[in-house]
């Protein structure tokens, strides 16, 4: 039998936080982090050689951006999620799902296992046992556990849920190998009835959304976007962020939007158009 090894009281204090300061990031999805750690560069042109240089950087860490009490808050991700967003009802769960090239789709689960009749747009519709059977090409638990019943919603890319005057919205999309374009959509939906419907078409796949006032803000795979009356207005094109992934939008409320993406952030002038890039300048 092994020995059991006693720590002396004075040393507990310190195992344990060499223990936590070790292996609690690993457990965590974020890690804020500061300003400081980060270094302002020109914004790189496409193509050109240092846009090369970052794009072939493996290392990169995702970033989040999120303006809080009048100052702006930048998490490292210590992961990048499941690719699937949730939206919880009193009736259900909205589930989203964005494998890219491995498919993607809507559907809702319902709390209850009945066998009741499930409508979209009108038409009556068969709920599922497997989210494979709504497009999504995948092996983990969450695709093939038949102990639910998915209601699908539609086909396509569901990126990310978000609430706007009252209604439930989302943004979806891929791009990959050539295939480039997304939209934004609106869902509603009563008891068993649902309906969804396409409410703005991008030429470019929409990667993060924030609400700004009345407007949105919409980072795509490579444009930035503000939604005025549920018209699009382009603010910048062909920007060097394609192949960061934008992870998020967020703004200051008044004239100041920033983008998070994998190793940057990005400042944007919504007044001016113009913008400030700052690197993460941490290993």
């Amino acid at each position: 039998m092994p020995k059991s090894i006693v720590f002396s009281r004075r040393f507990r204090p310190n195992l344990l936080f060499l223990v936590l300061s070790v292996f609690l990031p690993l457990f965590c999805r974020a890690q804020a982090i500061s300003p400081g750690d980060f270094v302002k560069i020109p914004v790189p042109k496409p193509y050109s050689a240092d846009w090369l240089k970052f794009n072939q950087t493996l290392n990169l860490v995702p970033i989040q951006v999120n303006f809080v009490d009048s100052s702006l808050h930048i998490t490292r991700l210590m992961e990048t999620g499941t690719d699937i967003d949730t939206f919880k009802t009193s009736n259900g769960m909205f589930l989203g799902v964005d494998r890219g090239e491995f498919g993607g789709g809507l559907c809702f689960k319902p709390n209850n296992d009945d066998n009741g009749i499930f409508t979209i747009n009108g038409k009556t519709v068969a709920p599922v046992k497997r989210l494979n059977e709504i497009g999504v090409i995948s092996f983990d638990k969450l695709m093939i556990d038949t102990t639910y019943r998915y209601v699908p919603l539609g086909g396509g890319h569901v990126h990310k849920f978000f609430s706007f005057h009252d209604s439930l919205y989302f943004i979806g999309g891929i791009d990959h190998m050539g295939f480039d374009s997304g939209s934004i959509g609106r869902i509603g939906y009563r008891g068993n009835e649902f309906s969804v419907m396409q409410i703005i078409r991008f030429d470019d796949a929409p990667h993060a959304v924030c609400i700004h006032g009345d407007d949105l803000l919409v980072a795509t795979f490579r444009k930035f976007y503000i939604i005025h009356n549920w018209q699009k207005q382009l603010l910048l094109d062909n920007l060097f962020w394609f192949g960061f992934n934008p992870t998020s939008v967020t703004t200051d409320g008044k004239d100041i939007a920033y983008v998070g993406m994998y190793g940057f952030y990005a400042k944007i002038d919504l007044k001016n158009r113009t913008m400030e890039l700052f690197k993460y300048n941490k290993p």
